[in-house]
This record gives structure tokens, C-alpha cells and sequence, in this order.
């Protein structure tokens, strides 16, 4: 038997169901302290309460690991909370007035102002993922009082709200690399990201306010639309442009050269949110040889969903298709899909099959086309 074939056709036969959306585009709302969700599309309100925040003055929230970490600029702290909401403490210690951060490889670097607690002034401040202190590096003269960072071309770009540059390079190390961009077209930079092009946004609070959009290698501004006390800004998949001030979350749209409001509240910057859905459980009952019930909950309404059994348990990956790069809990001993179903539309359902001598002692795992890589359930033995 040729296991690939027989997976990746498994994989071909789940595709047909796809992948359900588990990107979003998250905000703080520093005036209600929560959270907001919005579609990374197009800028549509997905919840306006995905959970509730601490205070402090929250002004980015970020993905590190399976965590969301958020800058508390008057909390002088980052929080840190899982996706349901629980608080999982904080980063504490040396920073003082922070506002935009930045995930870059394994390190977090923050932006920094103050100088109580500890907290070395205008520079940005270093942690691991784990929230261990990795030291700071003076942005005095260069990009004094920081407000944002965006990796860029193998180092980074960080925004300040007064003095120095708009916006100054630097590499990963803190070495100043030199001036990205500074006019008086610009004024008090806060979130910086990428457009579609690869051209940089500057999220531009102060008089002339508004979103710019400079070349990525001279820093030269090649676009720009007017908007009040700018905060935070996205490159929406679609082509229009999200961005936050005081009084709410707008998407620009190039073609009318009009923004529609799409929320109301203190919004401040905007970032990915990658969730991944969870995969289904199994359960097996019965007697082997003899009929087995296969029973599964937990899992994506209406979607299809494959039953791959193996003689025993190992780690074989899925070598192509929609579903490549997928580790299964199984080994390739008479490796095959048993069967395809669909989830039912309360993501539990189950299902009867007649096991042969050959099966008992067996194991079987769900596959669903759900993520990247695709959703697997626990391994379960024939009984």
C-alpha cells in the first residue's frame, strides 16, 4: 500500500469543505478596556467584546505564542491573558509610559518613554517570549519619545511623537541605521505597518493628520488621506485601509476616497490575531471484532472530516495537498482512510463500522481541513 497516496487522496477529499476563517484583526479599546475583533478582509465588526481588559490605558494588544500580550501605557506594565479572556499576569518592571510593541523572531521589543520603575527613558525595552528582560536600547536623539515598531528588511523602523526623526531605523541589536523619514508633511507617528506592496504606513496623530504611505527604501512619501488624530493603521486584504483614532475604528476605501466608521470607542492599534479552531475529539466503543462506534464532539459544524486508521502509533506527516505538513499520531503500518464524513452541524455526531480481526488493537485519528496545518483529534485505540 502507498500511505502518501492514500492520505494526501484523504486530504484531497477534505478540501472540499475549507478553511474556516481564524484570522482576525484585534484592538484595544482603551476607553471601555476590552478587546475588539474586526475580519482582516475587510474591516467588518466581528465582536466588540472579545474580552474584557485590565486598564492601564491599554494601547497595543499582540499574538506572542498563545498568548495576547498588551501595553498598558499608564499601567507601565505588559499583561498578558489566553484567548478565553483569563488574565495570565504580567510583564512587569523596568518600562515606564510604553506604548507599540513588536514580535520579532523570539524577542518582543517595546516601546519606552519614562523613567520610573526603573525604566530607561526613551529607548525600547527587550523581553523573550517568556517575559524575561533582555536589556534596552537608547532611542535618545534618533526617534525621541517612541511610539511604534515595524520589522522591516531585516531590522526595524520605529515611529516618535516629537523631535529627532518621524521615523528612524534601526537593526535588531539597537544600532541606529539611520533617518527613514523626516518632514514637516509628518507629524507625531504612532503605528507603523506594511502595505499590500510592500510600502510602509505611518499612522500620522498630529496636524496635517492622516495616513501616509511612504516608499519602503527612501522613506519618501508616495500617498496619503486625511484623517483626524490618526492612532492605529492596517493594510485590509481587500485593498482598503483600517485606521483608529478617539473616537473609533474606520475603513478607508481608495477608490471613493471616502472612511466609513465601523466602531465607536478610544481605538488604538491594530494586529493579527491567529486562532487556531480546535480539532475534533474521538471516542471509540464496541467490541472488536465486531461493529465500532466512532463518536467524535468538539469539532467544526458541517465540515468533512476524515477516519484514518493505522496498525500503530507513530508520527507520520502528511507529504502534499491542502492538508501537507500535517503531523498525524500514527505510523505508516497499513496507514489508510477508513472513511470521510461530515460533522453534523453541532460539530458531534458518530458513526458504525464492522472492524475485521485485522483492525483490533488498531488505532484511529480524525483529520479535519480546518487551519493550517489541518486540525487532528487525539489517538484512539480499537477496543
Amino acid at each position: 500500500m502507498n500511505q502518501s497516496i492514500t492520505i494526501m487522496a484523504a486530504a484531497a477529499a477534505l478540501a472540499a469543505a475549507g478553511a474556516a476563517q481564524a484570522q482576525y484583526l484585534m484592538m484595544p479599546d482603551s476607553t471601555n478596556n476590552r478587546i475588539v475583533l474586526f475580519d482582516p478582509n475587510d474591516g467588518s465588526l466581528v465582536d466588540s467584546d472579545f474580552f474584557a481588559l485590565a486598564g492601564g490605558t491599554p494601547l497595543h494588544a499582540m499574538q506572542v505564542g498563545n498568548e495576547i500580550w498588551v501595553s498598558e501605557q499608564v499601567g507601565d506594565r505588559v499583561s498578558r491573558w489566553d484567548f478565553d479572556g483569563n488574565s495570565l499576569g504580567a510583564v512587569t518592571g523596568g518600562m515606564d509610559n510604553i506604548r507599540g510593541m513588536a514580535l520579532i523572531g523570539d524577542r518582543v521589543y517595546v516601546t519606552n518613554s519614562g523613567t520610573s520603575n526603573g525604566a530607561p527613558g526613551n529607548a525600547i525595552v527587550m523581553f523573550d517570549t517568556s517575559g524575561n528582560a533582555l536589556g534596552s536600547f537608547t532611542t535618545n536623539g534618533l526617534a525621541p519619545s517612541p511610539f511604534g515598531i515595524l520589522a522591516h528588511q531585516g531590522g526595524m523602523l520605529v515611529s516618535s511623537s516629537s523631535g529627532g526623526d518621524d521615523i528612524h531605523r534601526f537593526d535588531l541589536s539597537g544600532n541606529s541605521l539611520g533617518t527613514f523619514h523626516n518632514s514637516t508633511s509628518i507629524s507625531f507617528v504612532e503605528q507603523l505597518a506594511h502595505a499590500s506592496n510592500g510600502n510602509v504606513l505611518a499612522a500620522g496623530f498630529s496636524t496635517p493628520a492622516g495616513v501616509y504611505e511612504l516608499d519602503p527604501d527612501s522613506g519618501a512619501i508616495v500617498g496619503s488621506f486625511a484623517g483626524s488624530g490618526v492612532r492605529g493603521v492596517y493594510a485590509l486584504a481587500n485593498g482598503d485601509i483600517m485606521w483608529t483614532n478617539s473616537s473609533g475604528a474606520w475603513v478607508y476605501d481608495p477608490n471613493t476616497q471616502q472612511s466609513t466608521q465601523v466602531y465607536a470607542g478610544g481605538c488604538r492599534y491594530l494586529d493579527v490575531l491567529n486562532i487556531t479552531p480546535p480539532g475534533p475529539t474521538l471516542r471509540l466503543s464496541g467490541d472488536c471484532p465486531g461493529t465500532i462506534t466512532v463518536a467524535w464532539s468538539n469539532a467544526p459544524a458541517n465540515r468533512q472530516m476524515g477516519i484514518v486508521f493505522a496498525s500503530s502509533q507513530g508520527n507520520f506527516t502528511i507529504p502534499g495537498g491542502p492538508c501537507a505538513g500535517t503531523q498525524l499520531g500514527l505510523g505508516t503500518q497499513n496507514l489508510r482512510l477508513v472513511n470521510v464524513v461530515n460533522t453534523g452541524s453541532s460539530g458531534s455526531g458518530s458513526v458504525n463500522g464492522l472492524a475485521g480481526s485485522s483492525a483490533c488493537g488498531g488505532y484511529l485519528q480524525l483529520v479535519i481541513a480546518e487551519g493550517n496545518p489541518c486540525a487532528t483529534s487525539n489517538v484512539a485505540q480499537v477496543p
